[in-house]
């Protein structure tokens, strides 16, 4: 009766080349949700993505 179960939450981080802020407030919100919709079409529930105008921040569980 072999069982498995993980939950193992990944905490990545997306940086501009070179640290530039290139990540304006104008389109934060649009880059957030590309993350976050391209990570849950690929099984990876995703609990927060948040960031800096030079890099984002993502907390999502990774899909078995």
């Amino acid at each position: 009766m072999p069982h498995s179960f993980n939950k193992i939450w990944i905490h990545a981080i997306w940086a501009t080349k070179m640290r530039i802020p290139l990540i304006s407030y104008s389109i934060e919100k649009q880059v957030h949700q590309f993350i976050s919709n391209q990570l849950r079409e690929n099984g990876c529930p995703v609990r927060i993505t948040n960031g800096m105008p030079d890099h984002i921040h993502a907390l999502f569980l990774l899909n078995s």
